[in-house]
C-alpha cells in the first residue's frame, strides 16, 4: 500500500516516521524496498530486533555491562506466581 501510493502521488523522498511499535516492525521489515521511495527513519529488522523484543534489549545490555530492571520472563501467570511475585 505505501508503494503503490508512494508512487502514484510521487511522494518521492518523504519521511516515513512510525508512532507506535507495530509500525517499526513494518517500516523495518520492509526498510529496503520502501526505501526506493521514502526516506525511513526506522532501521534494518537486525538493529531494531534488539528494541522491540525486550528478552533481546537486556540480554545486549548484560552483555555490554549496562544496568537494567529487574525482570522475570515466562509463558503464563503461573509461571510468575511460581517466583513468588507480588502482582498488584
Amino acid at each position: 500500500m505505501l508503494l503503490r501510493e508512494g508512487r502514484l502521488h510521487r511522494l518521492d523522498c518523504w519521511v516515513l516516521f512510525p508512532v507506535a511499535d507495530e509500525y517499526v516492525e513494518i517500516l523495518s521489515a520492509n526498510h529496503q524496498t520502501l526505501s526506493s521511495i521514502y526516506r525511513v527513519t526506522t532501521a534494518p529488522p537486525e538493529v531494531t530486533k534488539f528494541a522491540l523484543d525486550k528478552r533481546l534489549t537486556y540480554g545486549h545490555a548484560a552483555e555490554l555491562g549496562i544496568s537494567t530492571p529487574w525482570t522475570s520472563i515466562g509463558s503464563s501467570l503461573a509461571d510468575l506466581e511460581a517466583e513468588d511475585i507480588h502482582i498488584r
